[in-house]
């Protein structure tokens, strides 16, 4: 029977491996953490002609002048384009050296081929199934983080495919990932952004074929996420796999319990105030002045000062929000800029006007 393919995108620390486990118990499922992230990274590089490296991060987009012409790119990615050989070198060692969660199959990687990407991709998933699934499997769940600008192609390009957005609490999120010391902040809020506007966005226009999962809900109900997984995967789930999923109920709410951190909650919830508005997650959020705004925003990154114009940042998020409440004159283009896409932005305008 022919493979179906299920792309879970989830921002960092958002509990996409915990989501990825569970998906493995539903029968017939193989679930497989970061694997191919590597080989979709090269080709959102290669296809916006950025220098590929592994040191080389996503493109946040916003606030770009190039952000309209990236998100072009990214939409216009063609996965039946010739691979060239030196690609598929660079491709197969960028998959060893950083495939941290599939050591066996980045051990076994010694070759790659395929005469465009649609089928490099294939032959890769062969390799997965061999050394991870088994002739019963069916199903091919791939979890990553950072690459939802390659979600349109998938959809485009794969007609048995299905993607899986999964949205955890922002502040828990960043706040988790932000005590690792990697990302920033501002660079976590803005991806979490991207992500969300994404998950919108397909979720519109593809309906049936995307799911919203929200972190909150698959631990708090359990049950009814688990019946709507097995509806969306079209497997069901036995009670004794279930029996044996330990629900971690005080990952829920975590930044609530963190007052030290108040500072950045309250940055966070200003950075996503609209997102979270809209997730629900908040039902209002007190608006600061420019003036506060500015001074909290240097508060809480002035180490960052040598990374960032901060006064720039600062100018951007403001407009970002007067562009919101009609402060502004607007076109598509500028939506775009600051919502990465007109659909996400009148789709948060919407129920926030409703509340």
């Amino acid at each position: 029977m022919k493979n179906r393919y299920f792309f879970l995108f989830a921002p960092v620390t958002s509990g996409s491996t915990f989501l990825t486990k569970i998906l493995n118990l539903f029968e017939n499922t193989l679930g497989i953490p970061d694997a191919l992230f590597e080989f979709f990274k090269f080709i959102i590089q290669k296809k916006n002609k950025k220098k590929i490296s592994n040191k080389i991060k996503i493109e946040s987009v916003y606030f770009s002048k190039n952000s309209t012409n990236y998100l072009q790119n990214c939409k216009n990615i063609n996965l039946n384009k010739k691979v060239k050989k030196k690609d598929l070198e660079v491709i197969k060692d960028r998959i060893i050296h950083n495939s941290y969660f599939t050591p066996e199959f980045s051990n076994k990687l010694k070759s790659l081929s395929g005469k465009n990407y649609k089928i490099v991709f294939f032959n890769l998933i062969k390799k997965l199934k061999k050394i991870y699934g088994n002739t019963k499997t069916i199903n091919i769940c791939l979890k990553h983080a950072w690459i939802e600008d390659i979600s349109l192609s998938i959809l485009k390009y794969f007609n048995n495919s299905r993607l899986i957005f999964l949205i955890r609490d922002p502040r828990d999120a960043i706040l988790s990932q932000y005590k690792k010391n990697v990302f920033d902040i501002l660079m976590l809020s803005r991806h979490h952004r991207k992500h969300i506007a994404y998950a919108l966005l397909l979720k519109k226009k593809y309906k049936d074929r995307v799911m919203i999962v929200k972190y909150e809900d698959l631990i708090l109900n359990n049950k009814i996420i688990l019946k709507e997984l097995s509806n969306f995967l079209n497997k069901k789930i036995s009670k004794k796999s279930t029996s044996q999923i330990k629900w971690n109920f005080d990952a829920v709410d975590k930044w609530k319990k963190k007052p030290k951190k108040s500072k950045y909650i309250k940055l966070i919830n200003q950075l996503l105030n609209f997102e979270l508005k809209y997730l629900g997650y908040e039902n209002d959020i007190n608006e600061i002045n420019d003036n506060e705004f500015r001074l909290l925003f240097k508060d809480c990154l002035k180490s960052l000062n040598k990374k960032y114009d901060l006064n720039k940042e600062i100018k951007n998020e403001n407009y970002r929000k007067s562009l919101f409440f009609n402060k502004l004159p607007k076109n598509k283009k500028i939506i775009n800029n600051y919502f990465l896409f007109k659909e996400v932005y009148n789709i948060l305008k919407y129920k926030n006007l409703c509340k």
